[in-house]
């Protein structure tokens, strides 16, 4: 029984490896926005970046030059880019005074990068225990 169980263990390690190349087509940057609004009364971040090739080495590259709102049908919340000037924040901007989100309520994000403006709603589930 020794035997038999120890040429299996040798076999395992010469297992055979095969590499494989994907064909992936360069493609066009996208932008990716991402932010979180919370119900606490407190400054929120905005994050805008834009894609980079599968293969890069790097992760994707902020964007410093947007202009991003967020408003709830009664006021609007501007956000600035990077205020503390500190490198890991690169690409995140932050709603100039504090506010908290309100539960149920429909959110409408403008970011307008090179001229160019997305927009999306945002509706934050309600939460509330049953």
């Amino acid at each position: 029984m020794k035997p038999i169980y120890f040429s299996c263990l040798l076999f395992g390690f010469w297992a055979c490896e095969e590499t494989v190349e994907l064909d992936i087509d360069d493609s066009e940057p996208l932008y990716a926005i991402e932010g979180l609004i919370t119900n606490q009364n407190q400054t929120h971040y905005i994050r805008v970046s834009q894609t980079v090739d599968y293969y890069a080495n790097t992760g994707s590259e902020p964007i410093g030059n947007a202009v991003v709102t967020v408003t709830d049908g009664n006021r609007i919340f501007n956000f600035d880019h990077n205020p503390s000037q500190i490198k890991e924040t690169e690409g995140f901007y932050f709603s100039r005074e504090p506010f908290a989100g309100v539960v149920g309520r429909t959110y409408d994000m403008r970011v307008e990068v090179d001229g160019r403006d997305r927009k999306t709603h945002v509706c934050t589930p309600d939460t509330r225990p049953e």
